[in-house]
């Protein structure tokens, strides 16, 4: 796409952020899916959604450098994130340094950009921004608007029956189904979440707006027989029931009983359905998945320490299945990614970035928790229950190595850090002046 076009919807975004930066914040959300609008800048890639953060972001900055406000806000918004800081830039350079081990280090320059760079840059403008329940109300139905386009072109697609990657399995303008799935169950659990927890309780009319997405979202996600993103989503809605209201005994045997019978369900619905299975080579996806963690496995001995490159697996995957002999090679030798997250970032960015990544995790839970339980601090649930069905997810497919499902990860915990401390670095800021 020609760079021109974007021009004249940046400089309305660039006048809306200068107005007020949260209207660009709200365009950002609500255009994630931007990120397929692809051009270059000279001789650099760049997307919608990258010149829309730089934009917002720029203008940010320029606002409280003429206010002489950097400093104060700079303090407070990355103050109630402090832990995150070092686990998040040892994340970073972990990613910087699989660049160099890139076998084509233009795309993991670009792959590092939108992934990594990107996300963290936007989570820091939103912990600047998201210092009331108005302005996380408002942010929500932003990102609600971004699922509007892949639910309504997913579902005209699916019952037309044409431009399916499978048949059978809705994927909207995605080159996989499971890609819809990861990015819908988060965000539904947020929204779900959001209308459990409110305090005060939500309007009609919003209450109302919430249920008729969330059913939308349920049936696209139903539809992209993505049985991962039924998973997580189970996991999520069962997190959510669990620390809704008080544990009990009884609360907590009924909700294992369920989640049994649900896997049990879904493993035997899985191992039924055509759209996972290979009639030619007598195989289903999940099985394919197996052969694929096993030599990931052996993939991650040869270079541990900064792993294959980013953006580097899908070659030398190839590279190593090629090595072996005919009677040892899976059947499934193209394979982008290993169908698993916590795999993919060991064996692309190496062992430093896996530990950065379970650090931030175990940091965000932590802090979750403890807000929870010494605090009795329910807002911060949607955010637990989101992140629960990405890590749910991840154990077989990848739910962060994406423009889109990476920004999402970290607006979750630019979220959860705003509701543990309940908005109140506005009142330390207001009381700064």
């Amino acid at each position: 796409m020609n760079i021109i076009f974007f021009i004249p919807p940046l400089l309305i975004l660039a006048y809306l952020a200068y107005r007020n930066t949260n209207y660009g914040i709200y365009v950002i959300l609500a255009t994630i899916p931007g990120y397929l609008l692809r051009g270059n800048v000279w001789l650099v890639p760049t997307t919608w959604l990258e010149l829309a953060i730089y934009t917002v972001s720029a203008i940010s900055l320029y606002k409280h450098v003429r206010k002489k406000t950097l400093a104060p806000h700079w303090y407070y918004a990355l103050h109630g994130a402090k832990h995150y800081i070092i686990p998040a830039l040892i994340f970073l350079f972990a990613a910087l340094v699989s660049v160099l081990a890139s076998p084509d280090q233009m795309r993991a320059l670009g792959i590092i950009k939108a992934w990594f760079f990107d996300p963290l840059l936007f989570s820091i403008l939103l912990l600047d921004k998201l210092t009331c329940e108005k302005v996380l109300k408002r942010m929500l139905y932003a990102l609600s608007f971004s699922s509007m386009p892949i639910m309504l072109y997913g579902i005209f697609e699916y019952a037309l029956g044409v431009g399916l990657s499978i048949p059978g399995r809705l994927d909207s303008f995605f080159e996989s189904p499971n890609y819809v799935s990861m990015y819908l169950v988060p965000l539904s659990l947020l929204i779900l979440g959001y209308l459990v927890t409110s305090r005060p309780a939500i309007a009609r009319w919003q209450k109302i707006y919430c249920i008729l997405w969330l059913i939308g979202s349920a049936a696209t996600i139903i539809l992209t027989k993505s049985f991962g993103g039924w998973f997580a989503a189970g996991g999520g809605i069962i997190f959510l029931a669990l620390f809704h209201k008080k544990i009990t005994a009884k609360k907590l045997v009924m909700l294992v009983f369920i989640s049994l019978a649900l896997i049990t369900l879904g493993f035997y619905g899985y191992q039924k359905s055509k759209t996972h299975y290979n009639s030619f080579w007598n195989i289903n996806s999940f099985e394919t998945r197996l052969e694929v963690w096993a030599h990931t496995l052996r993939m991650i001995t040869y270079k541990p320490i900064t792993g294959s490159g980013l953006g580097g697996f899908h070659d030398e995957y190839i590279s190593h299945i090629e090595k072996l002999p005919r009677e040892k090679q899976p059947i499934e030798k193209d394979v982008l990614w290993p169908h698993n997250i916590y795999l993919a970032l060991l064996v692309e960015n190496g062992v430093l970035s896996l530990a950065a990544f379970l650090w931030i995790i175990l940091i965000f839970y932590s802090e979750t928790l403890r807000s929870y339980f010494k605090e009795n601090n329910t807002l911060i649930l949607p955010s637990a229950a989101a992140m629960t069905s990405i890590l749910l997810h991840g154990f077989v497919d990848t739910p962060y190595l994406k423009n889109d499902l990476s920004l999402l990860f970290w607006i979750i915990i630019a979220v959860s850090v705003a509701r543990e401390h309940d908005f109140d670095r506005s009142k330390n800021f207001h009381r700064l002046h």
